[in-house]
């Protein structure tokens, strides 16, 4: 016996012509080109927008060349570190 069998239904059911169907693949497809289409429309009547990419450009390549630059600053000091390390212990 199954749970709906045992205990019925929380709701009843809705009539078919209230229940909204899902789309199909072609139809969500279609719905998105509208949209598209309709904001590549507002776009050509205001004037092209800049991209993001020139509105808020990234600081990606500044942080890359301060960490490459702070990494060898370390490697430098420590093989400076050791060397000196190296000579006051033995004596070199």
């Amino acid at each position: 016996m199954s749970r709906v069998e045992k205990f019925g239904r929380k709701r009843p059911l809705e009539p078919e012509t209230k229940h909204r169907q899902r789309p199909t693949d072609t139809e969500a497809s279609a719905e998105i080109a509208a949209a598209s289409a309709d904001l590549n429309g507002w776009q050509a009547e205001e004037g092209e927008l800049p991209s993001r990419r020139d509105l808020y450009p990234s600081h990606r390549y500044k942080i890359t060349y301060w960490f490459y630059r702070v990494l060898i600053f370390l490697f430098i000091m420590l093989a400076a570190g050791l060397l000196m390390w190296g000579k006051k212990r033995y004596g070199l």
